[in-house]
This record gives C-alpha cells, sequence and structure tokens, in this order.
C-alpha cells in the first residue's frame, strides 16, 4: 500500500483551486457584451445574405443576379449594420451569468429567410450558437 506524503493532498487541494479561480477569472473577464453579441449576429445575417446570393446564382440568368447580389451586399455591409443594430438592441435580452452570457433574439428578416429565434452563449470573447433559424 503507497502511503501519502504529508502535505500532499493540501498541495493538490490549493493548486486544483487556483487552476479553478484563475479559469473562472478568465471567464469573468472575457464575458462577451451585448454590443460585442450584436456584431456578430450582424456578421450571421450577412453570412445568410450571401448564402441566398449565392443560391441565385444557379442558373445563367442566376448567375448574373449572384453577382449583382453579391455586389450589393458587399456594398450595403455598413448600411445593413446601421439600419439592423437598432431592431437587434431593442429585441436581444442577454443573461449574464458573470462567466458567461446567454443571448435570446427574435429576429424577423423574411428576405434573407431568416426569422425567428436565435439562442446563443458567450464565453472567452466568442459565441456557440444553439439555435438559428
Amino acid at each position: 500500500m503507497d502511503s501519502i506524503v504529508p502535505g500532499q493532498w493540501q498541495k493538490t487541494v490549493a493548486g486544483t483551486s487556483g487552476a479553478v479561480l484563475l479559469l473562472g477569472a478568465g471567464l469573468v473577464a472575457t464575458n462577451p457584451t451585448q454590443p460585442t453579441y450584436e456584431n456578430f449576429l450582424v456578421g450571421q445575417i450577412e453570412n445568410r445574405l450571401q448564402q441566398e446570393c449565392s443560391k441565385a446564382g444557379m442558373n445563367l440568368l442566376g448567375a448574373v443576379a449572384n453577382t449583382a447580389c453579391l455586389g450589393i451586399s458587399t456594398v450595403s455591409s455598413p448600411y445593413l449594420k446601421q439600419s439592423i443594430q437598432p431592431v437587434l438592441s431593442n429585441s436581444t435580452t442577454r443573461h449574464n451569468l458573470m462567466v458567461a452570457s446567454i443571448y435570446q433574439t427574435e429576429l424577423e428578416v423574411p428576405e434573407l429567410k431568416f426569422s425567428g429565434k436565435v439562442s446563443a452563449i458567450g464565453a472567452f470573447n466568442t459565441f456557440l450558437v444553439y439555435q438559428m433559424p
């Protein structure tokens, strides 16, 4: 039977406690803000717009429409952000858990087939989307 070195378990507990505290402090420090989430969601909407443009380019006439659509989406990006940001601010609920945040947004953009609830968890300055229309 192995004998336990006196004081070893205290060092193990202290080391583990320190690591947990350090991880917790890191989570608190990198808990993303609502404006950060809104910028992330605008990017998701822009991606959806580009996907819808790509779908339009499946045939010859669609290829012309696709080029025009992608051009418009690239040019309109700053305008999209300015126009949709207030909508996102008003329709987003943040549940701040200190170490992470849960975001829920009710969004209606039928033209982009982007209508419904978006739910995401924010931690370490990034987002994990677990519900997307």
